[in-house]
């Protein structure tokens, strides 16, 4: 079931940008100073017209289909916390401008310009961003990765352009249009990556000034990324309002696996015995929400497929899940920055 994540947010408010703050002004700056070049070979002479048509080419235009993704966060397993801080953060304010600007004119509370999510893989950072997109009511464009693969520079760049384009002709003062970029650690990077060093460093000059840009033409961009540190520092910078998305603790395994048993016929009771339900919680420390998917998958077919013919999944079934899966745990400190902040996530002690 692709609608089941997971995310505890405490209450905590944290800054990613305490920590050596001169240096990304001064990365900022020269950035900045770069822009302009750069823009000046992306222009051609194709109309507006043209250009929009090439960016709605290369965004997928998010629709929710199912009845999971028609109830927003609702579906989401868990959570409670990182729902209350969406909501009060990010949605409300899209919702209701009026009052978010007055909150930031007055009370200094940032109205939500750029967003990124970050954390391992396979904890629901894209499923978080097409719920708060039902919840907000706002549309969403997914950028398609091969709008980054050119093999050609300026095409990449006039993609990207093209891109923004087309969400600037579709957002409206009333309803912005929320932008997401996945996987933005891999698709751009940094400036020092070991690869093709002078096209990264032409798209990362395309990409500021875009997401720079645009709030101005009412477009809330939003990345996620496995690894926060492999993002450009002036990408990252633009995008101010950030959460960290560790793995999912104690609670949120529980309602995880509880939800997927509860939706088989076959899984209720082993969903109601909470005895069997913690010794799971226990076994299934350090695993994201993909593999605890895997895991009641297999033991779908364990019961499925018995010699005696099809039964209840039981503990046994689960703990082999869990045994034959046991490569799928995460080490949560491969995606953490190297200066641990307050995670925005689950209440974890690692």
């Amino acid at each position: 079931m692709t609608g089941v994540l997971s995310t505890l947010f405490p209450e905590e408010s944290f800054n990613l940008f305490g920590i050596g703050q001169d240096i990304a002004n001064e990365q900022e700056r020269i950035n900045d100073a770069n822009v302009n070049s750069i823009n000046k070979s992306n222009e051609t002479d194709e109309t507006l017209e043209e250009r929009i048509k090439l960016g709605k080419s290369k965004v997928q235009l998010y629709e929710p289909i199912t009845e999971d993704e028609k109830r927003g966060f609702d579906s989401l397993g868990g959570m409670d916390d990182l729902k209350k801080k969406l909501r009060q953060d990010i949605i409300e304010p899209l919702k209701d401008p009026i009052r978010a600007e007055y909150n930031e004119k007055h009370f200094g509370i940032e109205m939500p310009k750029g967003i990124l999510l970050y954390g391992p893989p396979g904890c629901g950072k894209t499923t978080i961003v097409e719920r708060l997109s039902v919840e907000a009511g706002l549309p969403l464009l997914k950028m398609q990765k091969d709008t980054f693969g050119s093999c050609f520079v300026d095409g990449t760049e006039q993609n990207i352009g093209a891109v923004f384009e087309y969400a600037k002709s579709i957002a409206t003062k009333e309803k912005p249009v929320l932008l997401f970029i996945d996987e933005m650690d891999a698709t751009i990077g940094t400036r020092d990556a070991w690869d093709s060093h002078q096209n990264r460093e032409s798209q990362i000059g395309v990409f500021l000034p875009k997401i720079q840009d645009a709030f101005k033409n009412n477009i809330i961009v939003i990345g996620a990324a496995n690894h926060y540190e492999k993002i450009d520092q002036g990408i990252r910078g633009r995008l101010r309002q950030q959460f960290y998305i560790p793995l999912p603790d104690e609670k949120t395994r529980y309602s995880i696996l509880k939800m997927k048993l509860t939706a088989l016929d076959h899984g209720i009771k082993l969903a109601k015995n909470e005895n069997a339900m913690q010794e799971l919680i226990r076994l299934t420390e350090q695993f994201d929400i993909r593999a605890l998917e895997d895991i009641v998958d297999a033991s779908k077919k364990e019961a499925f497929y018995d010699k005696n013919g099809i039964r209840d999944i039981t503990l046994d079934d689960m703990k082999k899940a869990i045994k034959d899966n046991i490569d799928k745990r995460s080490k949560e400190k491969d995606f953490q920055p190297s200066s641990r902040r307050k995670s925005a996530g689950f209440n974890t002690n690692a």
